[in-house]
């Protein structure tokens, strides 16, 4: 029966699992490296700021959306949705999106984290982002949010102007 090595791809390991082409891998076939790395070189989770959505419903009035949102997210937060009342859906602008992705669906009561944000547009940045809900008897709302993204400043030295092309002509 052959063997073929199977990469482990979907996470930094720094070694190889050994998989049987009909059967699994049991645990005396996996490197003692490979097990080290699954018990204590695990990444810890982001801290997470909590983004609550609820629907306010009064008597002979619209349905209106009550947003908690945090009004600063510094650097290694992430944020999550949650909505007990509706269904949300959120859109970034794609070129300005301060995360991997510039939209996220949120089923109503789950949660959705959005990882953590991004630091290429520098040290300060100002996001906006249409919520869009939708009431479980069909109607739906919708609101632009505003929050600011602080990410790490540069340490050191400030990165220097461009230098001018020097010219080589003759003179």
């Amino acid at each position: 029966m052959a063997k073929n090595k199977k990469t482990t791809e979907s996470f930094d390991a720094p070694v190889d699992l050994p998989v049987d082409v009909n059967e699994e891998a049991s645990l005396a076939m996996v490197k003692p490296e490979l097990i080290h790395f699954f018990l204590y070189d695990v990444k810890p989770l982001p801290s997470a700021q909590v983004v609550e959505v609820k629907v306010a419903r009064a008597p002979g009035k619209p349905p209106e959306l009550k947003v908690k949102h945090p009004s600063l997210l510094r650097e290694g937060e992430q944020l999550f949705w949650t909505s007990p009342d509706a269904r949300l859906e959120l859109r970034f602008s794609p070129a300005l999106a301060p995360f991997s992705n510039a939209v996220f669906q949120v089923p109503r009561g789950a949660k959705v984290y959005s990882g953590v944000a991004n630091g290429k547009f520098g040290p300060k940045q100002v996001v906006r982002y249409k919520l869009l809900a939708t009431t479980t008897d069909g109607i739906l709302l919708d609101q632009t949010i505003e929050f600011t993204v602080l990410h790490p400043k540069v340490e050191g030295k400030p990165k220097a102007a461009p230098a001018k092309a020097k010219s080589y002509r003759r003179k």
